[in-house]
């Protein structure tokens, strides 16, 4: 199986360490190292066979998953392993990695351990595409790699396909913010301008804790469009022009939902886009 052939190989990259990156592939973890074995060895194996020419540095950030994280960086070359013995949560796991260990690229991937490269997608130069869409619009602050479409329909509000200019053009089309919140940041599967980020959104707020991410797109949209960028012809859909698939179907070890303020005192929890159970986010609001 794919699973037992990545975990059982060790990854192989012919620069290593990179000194003069223009990508940093910032990866997370909690627990579950199996899948995370699995999705670096993925991810590393595609840029060494499909993307050889985009120079490419790895950042790791490991919360609490105990002894055997220490022999991941012996399977997998990564420049930046930071490995802490509890979990801080994953706000402050994303601001590690975009803010702090990626700081030498501008451009910088968000890899959680569950997200791993679709094999059929594996001779699309997905990086070097997403980065020539990022420098030929403005407008656009990051291209993402998963989908992003929920009970059907996507959360971005999408534009018209378009292309870029130069020799090898790319088509992509914006992905904007979609009734004043989602739409052009997801913690999962993307790759962005993190100095574009850092200067004109700044950081994720972490006194919201794990519930960060709305907030956060929230705050991106106003300022910036995502983008996603056709890998399959005639595919008008982010689930089908998709390079990652999510892989994980359980939360990381002390799971808890995102939970969302809807105004007037009243909150909404949420799971993978799934409403929890009231009476449980009842219980997460009074613990928060």
């Amino acid at each position: 199986s794919l699973d037992g052939t990545l975990n059982s190989l060790q990854a192989v990259r012919r620069r290593f360490p990179e000194l003069s990156p223009r990508v940093c592939a910032g990866f997370m973890s909690c627990g579950r190292l199996a899948l995370l074995r699995m999705t670096l060895k993925a991810f590393v194996a595609h840029m060494e066979r499909s993307e050889p020419d985009v120079a490419y540095e790895i950042a790791w950030v490991d919360q609490g998953s105990g002894p055997d994280a220490h022999n991941v960086p012996r399977e997998v070359p990564i420049e930046h392993p930071l490995l802490w013995r509890v979990n801080y949560g994953v706000t402050y796991g994303l601001n590690t990695l975009l803010f702090a260990l990626c700081r030498r690229s501008r451009f910088a991937m968000t890899m959680e351990e569950d997200w791993l490269w679709r094999e059929e997608r594996d001779v699309v130069p997905a990086i070097a595409m997403a980065i020539q869409v990022m420098e030929f619009d403005g407008t656009v602050v990051g291209v993402f790699l998963r989908s992003v479409v929920q009970y059907n329909v996507e959360t971005s509000e999408p534009g018209p396909w378009q292309w870029t200019d130069g020799d090898r053009p790319v088509e992509y089309r914006r992905m904007c913010q979609k009734g004043g919140q989602w739409g052009a940041w997801t913690n999962g599967a993307a790759i962005w301008d993190r100095e574009k980020l850092e200067a004109k959104v700044g950081r994720l707020n972490e006194q919201w804790g794990d519930a960060s991410e709305q907030e956060y797109a929230t705050r991106v949209g106003r300022v910036f469009c995502a983008a996603q960028i056709r890998t399959a012809e005639n595919c008008d859909f982010s689930d089908c022009n998709a390079v990652a698939v999510h892989v994980g179907s359980d939360r990381t070890p002390g799971w808890a939902p995102e939970i969302e303020y809807m105004g007037n005192g009243q909150y909404q929890c949420m799971s993978y886009g799934k409403p929890v159970d009231k009476d449980i986010c009842d219980k997460w609001v009074k613990h928060k």
